[in-house]
């Protein structure tokens, strides 16, 4: 009845003991989508492992959300002219490297808990120059807030215990 389906959107794939269920889980809803579908990824941060992992449970392609719409329009014609591979697009080695090493630093303070202010008192920059390193971090890690910046990149290893 709906023929071939492509899904765009940030989903967690889940494996059971037969089948990979893909959820969207964009804006905080957990939706199980059409089984069967293309499922293209997009990611706020390509991770290499992350897409070995997306490939391996079934998605037909791991993109960055960055990516302009021709480059989208192509990968959406691959995964579909092409079912049975996988569409990738550059991917990070390591986590690490996504960040440069003043917005590491300037991720260590927010980690323990210093203001902007006192960043910039330390590091002996501008305030401005603070806030900008941290929308920086803020936008690689995909995350809204400095908490969730600090939590996520525990998660990818940048920063740790």
């Amino acid at each position: 009845m709906f023929g071939e389906m492509i899904v765009l959107c940030t989903v967690a794939l889940l494996q059971t003991a037969n089948t990979t269920l893909a959820v969207n889980v964009a804006d905080g809803d957990a939706t199980l989508l059409y089984y069967g579908s293309r499922i293209l990824l997009l990611a706020g941060m390509p991770l290499k492992a992350e897409a070995e992992r997306a490939k391996r449970l079934g998605a037909n392609g791991y993109l960055p959300k960055s990516v302009n719409q021709t480059r989208l329009m192509d990968a959406i014609r691959f995964v579909v002219t092409r079912p049975d591979d996988f569409m990738e697009e550059s991917t990070l080695d390591e986590p690490s490297s996504l960040l440069s090493p003043r917005e590491r630093e300037v991720l260590e303070y927010m980690r323990i808990g210093k203001t902007r202010e006192i960043i910039a008192q330390i590091l002996g920059i501008g305030l401005e120059t603070v806030r900008s390193h941290i929308k920086n971090i803020l936008t690689k890690l995909d995350a809204e807030n400095s908490a969730a910046a600090v939590n996520r990149a525990y998660e990818l290893g940048i920063l740790r215990p």
